[in-house]
């Protein structure tokens, strides 16, 4: 998939809001929760869609090789080679091929996603916010971390920071 398609955009905005970001880098550092899933389980609850943890399951399994033979590895050594200024430019490219694979691992969530989002819009149901709430906790309760004490935490600051952007708007 070249073009774009509506999960990338609204996680490049997401990601752009400083305060979100750096919440979603802690729940992948500190929690090893994947920041793609944080922003499908988001993405799904702006569209007042309900993840099952049969979709999630079926969406981690689908990515897994992408994920942790892909992803992982790279980042790691990225991440090793910070302090090393003199591979400053592997460095780079390392960054590069990272989010060229995190797309393509938005592209394979938004294809496994986008029939849930096609039945939501034909139903125009449209929830207070106290239900956009809690839509947005059960999606984000669902997906897989080391810590879950740590986890509900920020879940509750992602969704504070989440539903306080989308009031703004």
């Amino acid at each position: 998939m070249s073009t774009t398609h509506p999960l990338w955009d609204y996680s490049i905005e997401l990601y752009d809001q400083s305060a979100l970001r750096d919440l979603l880098m802690q729940a992948q550092d500190s929690v090893k929760v994947d920041i793609n899933f944080i922003l499908l389980a988001l993405f799904a609850s702006h569209h007042e869609v309900e993840l099952t943890t049969a979709f999630l399951d079926h969406a981690y399994a689908k990515t897994h090789d992408l994920r942790v033979v892909g992803i992982n590895p790279i980042r790691t050594l990225r991440n090793a080679w910070k302090s090393k200024a003199s591979l400053t430019s592997q460095r780079t490219a390392l960054l590069q091929l990272e989010l060229s694979l995190e797309r393509q691992l938005q592209d394979t969530l938004f294809e496994l996603f986008e029939p849930r989002l096609l039945q939501s819009q034909n139903a125009v149901v449209h929830l207070r916010p106290a239900e956009t709430l809690a839509l947005t906790k059960g999606n984000l309760a669902l997906l897989h971390s080391e810590s879950t004490v740590r986890w509900d935490d920020l879940t509750l600051k992602i969704c504070q920071q989440v539903l306080g952007a989308m009031a703004k708007q």
